[in-house]
Formats: C-alpha cells, sequence, structure tokens
C-alpha cells in the first residue's frame, strides 16, 4: 500500500494477522481434536512470516531506490498473499491438515487484516487519495481532508476510509455466505477476489506515487492479475470430498 512507517500500521496488521492464527488453529482443534493445536498453529504462523517476507520483497520489486531503507518499513499485499498462501497450503499438506477448515477459517480474518491496514494508513499516510480541488464536489463519504508523507494536508479522496468500508463490506458478504452455506471449501479465493477488485478501484483515486504501466498503476495491474487468479481457483473443479471436515 506504499510506504507504512507508523507503528500503528505494524500492531494492526500484525494484531490481525496473529489473532488469525490462533483462530484458525482453534477452529481447526476443535472439529479436528485428533490434530494437535499447535500443528495447525504452525501452519498460520509461517504462513504470516512467509507474508510478511513476501510483502517486503514485492515491494522492493516495484521500489528499487528504496529497497535499502529499511526505516520506511515499505510492504505490499500482493506479495504478501502470494507468500502467505503457498506457505499456507504447504503446510496444510505437509501437516496433514484439513484444507477446508484451514482455508474457510482464515478467509474470516482477510477482511479483518485488510480493515487494519487501511485504518494504520490513516496515521502513516500510505495509500492516501489523489487531491481534489473542493470537498464540496464530491459527495461526503468519498472525500476529506488528509495529510500525503511530506505532511501536507489538503483535500483528497477518502482511500483510507473507502478500504475500510470495502473490507468491512467484504466481511458482511462473508457472513452471509457462511449463514446460507455457501461456497464450502471455496470462501478463501472469494474473498480475496472481492478484496483485490477493491483495490484495483480505489486504485483510481490514489494518490501515492507508483509507476505507471500502460495507463494504470503499477499495482492496480497487480490488482487483476490477484483477482483473475482468485476466480480461477474459486471456481476450478474440487475433487469430491471424503469426509465432511475436509
Amino acid at each position: 500500500m506504499g510506504t507504512l512507517t507508523a507503528p500503528s500500521f505494524t500492531f494492526l496488521v500484525g494484531f490481525g494477522a496473529v489473532c488469525a492464527a490462533l483462530f484458525v488453529a482453534l477452529r481447526h482443534r476443535t472439529f479436528r481434536p485428533d490434530v494437535p493445536f499447535g500443528v495447525a498453529l504452525s501452519a498460520g504462523l509461517v504462513a504470516m512470516v512467509s507474508a510478511a517476507f513476501g510483502a517486503r520483497m514485492a515491494y522492493a520489486a516495484l521500489n528499487a531506490a528504496q529497497v535499502l531503507r529499511l526505516d520506511s518499513g515499505g510492504l505490499n499485499w500482493h506479495g504478501a498473499a502470494l507468500a502467505g498462501v503457498l506457505a499456507f497450503a504447504l503446510m496444510i499438506r505437509w501437516r496433514g491438515l484439513s484444507p477446508r477448515l484451514m482455508w474457510d477459517s482464515a478467509a474470516w480474518f482477510l477482511p479483518v487484516i485488510m480493515l487494519g491496514a487501511w485504518w494504520g494508513c490513516v496515521p502513516a499516510a500510505c495509500g492516501f487519495g489523489a487531491e481534489v480541488d473542493t470537498l464540496a464536489d464530491y459527495p461526503a463519504f468519498m472525500v476529506w481532508l488528509a495529510r500525503d508523507l511530506t505532511g501536507t494536508i489538503a483535500p483528497r479522496f477518502a482511500t483510507q476510509s473507502l478500504g475500510m468500508s470495502a473490507a468491512f463490506g467484504a466481511w458482511l458478504l462473508l457472513a452471509v455466505v457462511g449463514w446460507r452455506g455457501w461456497l464450502v471449501g471455496r470462501r478463501f479465493p472469494f474473498v480475496l477476489a472481492l478484496m483485490a477488485a477493491s483495490m484495483f478501484a480505489l486504485g483510481f483515486l490514489r494518490g501515492d506515487p507508483a509507476a505507471d504501466w500502460l495507463g494504470l498503476r503499477a499495482d492496480q495491474w497487480l490488482d487483476l492479475a490477484a483477482c483473475g487468479g482468485a476466480l480461477v481457483w474459486l471456481l476450478a473443479p474440487r475433487r469430491k470430498q471424503t469426509a465432511p471436515d475436509r
């Protein structure tokens, strides 16, 4: 999401990730008491560490000039998602965990982590919106006074607020899906596709610097790739389940 420097961002995202790992492990333990709690927890923790590493590496690839500026704390959500998903999948397979339980449980915390990231971006001034002439030109929910990385306060698109709203909306949709019993075993890619699509849309309102690729921000192309990958995952044929919890 840009350069993330505020301690609040690190705390909010880290707290959400740790809670996610604990929740996934507890839920797996509830339905699969034969599997030790620590086994499921280790899968979540490995995924969390891998996501943090992937986020930094992807940010460095897109912002080579800042790769040595460790104080900037730059992270990229696409790298986090790719590394985290791969590590989680490998751990699930290696440790013999229930894929359905693990992925569907993890889905609940994707919007929570997204909400924490956008919330943390408010004090960190990351992912800030493009400047507008006046707040009166747009609906109140779309604009606000906010600062950029230089500390300049100006009327801008409320990208952080809109991002938090998108995360909450994704969580509500997931709640409906869960309540109706839909998309069992497919809820993680469903939420991931929603998040990627919302990030792509918000990219048109962002004012933080980013490389331009064929008329779009570089991260918007990655948003499209993430959304496409999630949709392929969501719609891919599933092998017949041999047990209700797998």
